[in-house]
């Protein structure tokens, strides 16, 4: 790396902080780009297979050892070397390298924030201002320490309410109303509540977007001037704000975006409210004038204005939740997307598609609450709206092309049906754990799944309290690693945290005795984990057999020549009793996996067919003294329909006939001893 260059002004020994960050990381970017360039998998072994291709990697690869260690051993002289082929345990020294050099930086700025004198505060002359690194949503990686992190949600005139109550619409005024403001509580049949009904529902159900918004244009748009040349106001005022509403009171398209930031907060708050309007963009900084937003309400809810958003999923409930500002008439461009099935459906496709403009996407996890904002990271925000009219409109043109002329109201439905959404707040259950947990490809035993359970609701407490979000306070990969490996004192747990927050580091005298009480817990058979997409299977292939065999019943019934005067008990044929034992069968076969209780309870109904043989007769009204070998055969044939899925699962072969034709009351006993022993 090249050594910074100092001004004429800079004194001697001046160290230009910020320009060796942003070398560092520009090195950084490029060793990144050609890493991913290398094979990998199959592709290594293969390209491995040529001696001088392996030479090459193998001379890098101790070089980089060797390097490593003459870096580590300038501050770290009693740390073991790194060893060449030793991944894992390279890999773990280099995180606890890293992760002592990241307290180090973090003492030395709280003690330029305090004022200490014995830092050379000439080193930190300027602010380390590189918002997508200081942030990343995936990693609880922050360059600030826990004290100096800014919280804007202090200084909110509304009260963050992270409890389990439900949240209540915050709207206080409806402009644009077809019926006056209601709020009211929903409830389920059993008197649970649901939530607070939707202001706007009347209006949303009603909304018809205008003509002219359904009809081909009579001039086409003129495509957007650049940014740069484009008249831009920074909204950080009331009065600015206010020229902002007077602005959007001519304007018939608004463009409209959201930044929100959810790492230091626990539900998350918006940052930025980006607005385009034919030639003029606006940033609201959301931070400051959070308590006066809502007077947006007077045109985001003017059903003849059309707001123009771009996956509003999320954008719809943030509205409502900072500001009670509410959409009536809106269109989705990633609606859009999907309805003219678009390959690439992101924002940076459709402005590449329709505009040939490349976005810079490495501010899209970036900490939006940082004040003052870098300019770098304005011109992205405006980016997003700049040209969201002008795409509109060219995604008009190509869904007017539908011959059945429908392509174009199926986009407003989908977009008027995203309206509708209701902000709530996350739930916590006492099952909420499983959704995580049946996510992942972990098996736990009793012991782990219980310490799971409890560090999953010991997160949610402390994030709750705290106002910050569970992957702060715990990411997912330390909780399963903790609840995987049971730590049963502080050095073996804070080697499972590795790249945590001080925060958690600090809180391990609270986890520990979670850990330890789920170590003396008694082991308990583990029972099967059923994966949620196999569970929502399971209930499809139940519904379908229940309604197959109604359906079997019903039509058996109908054919009967008189009309039944009393109602007699029904006896199924053993046709239809055949069938949808097949059908029941091919359900399973399609579920690819039956878990050890459903089989048990196949083999239970095996066991029971002296039970089923006894009533098929009865039902049928034979006689009692009917000859054995007939009996014998119709319990055959009924032992044979009842087991017909379990023995298809292949479990044993051994209680079957030689004639194929399945297992004889007589070869049961010794199905029953061969699963007992298994």
């Amino acid at each position: 790396m090249a050594e910074p260059c100092g001004t004429a002004h800079d004194p001697p020994g001046h160290i230009d902080l910020e320009e060796i960050t942003q070398n560092a990381h520009k090195l950084l970017q490029e060793a990144i780009v050609k890493s991913n360039n290398l094979p990998r998998d199959l592709s290594w072994k293969l390209y491995a297979s040529h001696r001088h291709f392996r030479n090459a990697t193998d001379q890098l690869s101790k070089n980089t050892i060797v390097l490593s260690n003459c870096l580590i051993n300038h501050d770290y002289p009693k740390q073991a070397n790194f060893k060449n082929g030793e991944i894992e345990n390279n890999l773990e020294k280099l995180m606890d390298i890293n992760n002592d050099e990241l307290d180090k930086v973090k003492l030395k700025i709280e003690k330029v924030k305090n004022g200490d004198n014995h830092t050379n505060e000439q080193i930190f002359n300027k602010p380390i201002v590189n918002p997508f690194m200081t942030f990343r949503r995936n990693n609880t990686l922050s360059l600030l320490p826990d004290s100096n992190t800014v919280m804007p949600q202090i200084n909110f005139k509304d009260k963050i309410d992270n409890t389990y109550s439900l949240w209540q619409p915050i709207i206080t005024y409806k402009p644009n109303n077809i019926q006056p403001l209601q709020v009211q509580l929903e409830v389920d049949d059993d008197g649970n509540d649901l939530g607070y009904t939707h202001p706007y529902q009347i209006e949303l159900d009603l909304y018809e977007p205008p003509k002219h918004f359904l009809e081909e244009d009579d001039q086409p748009l003129e495509f957007p001037p650049p940014i740069e040349s484009t008249v831009f106001t920074y909204v950080d005022t009331i009065e600015q704000l206010q020229n902002l509403v007077n602005e959007l009171h001519l304007a018939n398209e608004i463009a409209v975006d959201l930044e929100h930031h959810s790492y230091y907060s626990y539900q998350g708050y918006t940052c930025l409210v980006q607005i385009s309007i034919t030639n003029q963009d606006f940033v609201i900084d959301a931070l400051k004038l959070r308590e006066h937003l809502h007077l947006l309400n007077e045109s985001f809810t003017n059903p003849k204005k059309l707001k123009v958003f771009h996956g509003a999923c999320n954008d719809i409930r943030w509205l409502q939740r900072d500001f009670g500002v509410y959409v009536v008439g809106m269109f989705d461009t990633y609606e859009a997307s999907l309805v003219l099935n678009f390959k690439g459906k992101k924002l940076l496709d459709l402005l590449k598609r329709f505009c040939n403009v490349e976005t810079d996407k490495r501010y899209q996890t970036a900490d939006w609450q940082i004040r003052p904002l870098p300019s770098e990271m304005i011109l992205y925000a405006r980016r997003d709206t700049h040209y969201l009219i002008y795409i509109w409109r060219e995604m008009k043109k190509l869904l007017l092309k539908d011959p059945n002329g429908m392509n174009l109201r199926q986009v407003f439905e989908n977009s008027k049906r995203i309206c509708l959404y209701k902000y709530m707040k996350p739930k916590f259950t006492q099952s909420s754990y499983l959704e995580l947990y049946n996510r992942s490809n972990k098996t736990f035993n009793s012991r782990q799944l219980a310490a799971f359970k409890l560090l999953f609701k010991w997160r949610d407490n402390q994030a709750r309290s705290a106002d910050r979000s569970v992957e702060y306070i715990m990411n997912n990969s330390i909780l399963f690693k903790l609840s995987e490996e049971l730590p049963g004192d502080t050095e073996t747990a804070l080697r499972c945290c590795q790249g945590a927050t001080p925060t958690l580091k600090n809180h391990l005298v609270m986890i520990l005795p979670i850990l330890i009480s789920c170590r003396d817990l008694p082991l308990e058979p583990t029972l099967y984990h059923t994966p949620a997409s196999i569970m929502s299977a399971l209930e499809h292939v139940e519904q379908e057999n229940q309604s197959e065999m109604l359906q079997a019943f019903s039509s058996d019934v109908t054919k009967q020549e008189e009309p039944l005067t009393t109602l007699a008990p029904y006896a199924p044929t053993t046709g239809i009793l055949a069938s949808i034992s097949s059908t029941l069968a091919q359900n399973i076969y399609r579920r690819g996996f039956l878990p050890p209780y459903e089989r048990y309870k196949f083999y239970r109904n095996l066991l029971r067919k002296e039970y089923f043989g006894k009533l098929f007769n009865y039902i049928q009204g034979s006689d009692q003294s009917t000859d054995q070998p007939a009996k014998s055969i119709k319990e055959d044939a009924a032992c044979k329909v009842i087991s017909e899925p379990y023995l298809q699962l292949k479990l044993t072969n051994s209680a079957s006939n030689d004639n194929g034709e399945g297992p004889s009351c007589s070869g049961i006993r010794k199905q029953q001893a061969y699963v007992t022993g298994h």
